[in-house]
């Protein structure tokens, strides 16, 4: 909480200047309000009800912004850009590291363009993810995708982790689509059409990347309907069938 002495100790026409105390609008390069060792950080109006704060000279989301506790003058909460990478990290606690975080990598980062992470504490993430995927789990994850039933699917979308077939023809499955493979992505196929879906190993009717690699080493097939579990290794490029009901 910040506290103000009143009156001003202030001399001169100041003394005596009317209330509320209105600035020129400033800019990032001279904000309205600044300080004497640093006249470029400060605030200023961008736009019409628009609060900018401006950090050496550019406004401030493209250095730091930190928030400081005053009963021990520790940092709580920062928001911290890379200005070559455009790269965005929002912080809790010491120096921006010691809490809780997120961090958005822009896209001329030079070994993390284009993603988001999540952690907690130091550089420690539980979650990152690439926004250029064109498929993302955490979008299609309750989402279910309908595919019509085939003699042979060779490429079977990976769009949703759910996957419904329709339809009544017996399925023989080769493979499906990685062409932008995600370490540990989840699909789950759902067969209620009656005829059999046959998850087939290593068939090279897929292409390499599609192929799927069973528990059994051999072909594995659903009685009917009934469900098959995917997950994807980047190690061995291949879709792992975890299991297969009958």
């Amino acid at each position: 909480m910040a506290y103000f002495q009143y009156p001003f100790p202030i001399a001169g026409s100041l003394a005596a200047a009317a209330f509320p105390l209105l600035a020129p609008n400033g800019s990032a390069a001279a904000p309205s309000y600044s300080f004497s060792n640093s006249p470029g950080l400060g605030l200023f109006r961008q736009g019409s009800n628009i609060l900018g704060i401006a950090s050496t000279g550019s406004t401030a989301n493209s250095q730091s912004i930190a928030l400081i506790d005053p009963s021990s003058s520790t940092q709580f909460f920062s928001i911290n850009r890379e200005v070559n990478t455009s790269s965005v990290r929002i912080s809790g606690g010491g120096s921006g590291l010691n809490g809780g975080f997120i961090e958005c990598y822009g896209g001329s980062h030079p070994s993390l363009a284009s993603q988001v992470s999540i952690g907690n504490g130091g550089t420690n993430k539980g979650l990152t993810v690439d926004v250029n995927l064109k498929t993302t789990m955490i979008a299609t994850a309750n989402t279910r995708l309908d595919v019509a039933s085939a003699a042979t699917i060779t490429a079977l979308s990976s769009a949703n982790s759910f996957v419904k077939l329709t339809g009544v023809t017996a399925t023989s499955l080769q493979g499906i689509d990685a062409s932008v493979p995600v370490n540990g992505q989840r699909l789950t196929v759902v067969n209620l059409t009656g005829a059999n879906l046959t998850v087939q190993h290593e068939n090279a009717g897929a292409t390499a990347a599609n192929r799927i690699t069973t528990m059994t080493g051999a072909d594995v097939a659903t009685t009917a309907n009934g469900a098959a579990d995917f997950i994807y290794d980047t190690g061995s490029s291949r879709w792992i069938c975890l299991y297969v009901t009958a």
